[in-house]
């Protein structure tokens, strides 16, 4: 089992290095399955800003959406998970 990294961000500081640690690995049942999906992860850097940039696109448009409701354009409920 992995041991658990928490990392105080704050008082790293602006010129902390950005380094990914493994997330910790807690038990749980699977359903139906013989072993759950890959902790291990590889990713080049193209792939990554483009996950980036359609992030940023996504909140983008809760942040509008959000805007909308307020002014009580769109009606009905609007959830944010804009921070998440």
């Amino acid at each position: 089992m992995t041991e658990c990294v928490l990392i105080d961000w704050d008082r790293l500081g602006a010129r902390a290095s950005l380094e990914f640690y493994p997330l910790c690995e807690l038990p749980y049942k699977l359903h139906l399955l013989d072993s759950g999906p890959s902790s291990d992860v590889t990713v080049n850097k193209e792939d990554a800003l483009k996950y980036y940039r359609d992030m940023m696109i996504v909140r983008r448009m809760e942040t509008a959406a959000i805007s909308l409701y307020k002014e009580k354009i769109i009606r009905g409920f609007c959830h944010s998970y804009s921070g998440q």
